[in-house]
């Protein structure tokens, strides 16, 4: 979600920070996801490896799951309502940039034009 947003608020293209920014958080998200795909399911089955699987599976510990559930749906609602706040403040800059009147249309229609007789 994090390298979501850091792609829909700077330009990763084009911006070499963005762009590191956008690939670390996708390392450490792959990183996360495998880490506990290796040592929770795929351990189950090594007796040496047994307490990883024991440590890291929700059925064992349902309490430290939910705690990490809600930790991370706190952390989406963030950065989505962070995205949410930065589109509606996009929008709004360029609705006053279409509303607001142009300095050459309110010159010449305040000039008042001569009458011809």
């Amino acid at each position: 979600m994090l390298a979501l947003a850091v792609k829909l608020s700077r330009r990763v293209d084009d911006d070499v920070a963005a762009y590191r920014w956008a690939t670390a958080f996708l390392v450490l998200g792959a990183s996360l996801y495998y880490g506990v795909q290796v040592f929770a399911v795929e351990a189950a089955s090594q007796d040496y490896l047994a307490g990883f699987g024991k440590i890291f599976t929700s059925n064992s510990n349902p309490t430290v799951a939910l705690i990490i559930m809600w930790i991370s749906l706190a952390g989406v609602t963030v950065i989505a309502g962070w995205l949410f706040v930065r589109a509606l403040q996009s929008a709004n800059r360029t609705m006053t940039q279409r509303l607001a009147p142009s300095k050459s249309t309110s010159q010449t229609a305040a000039e008042p034009t001569p009458a011809t007789l």
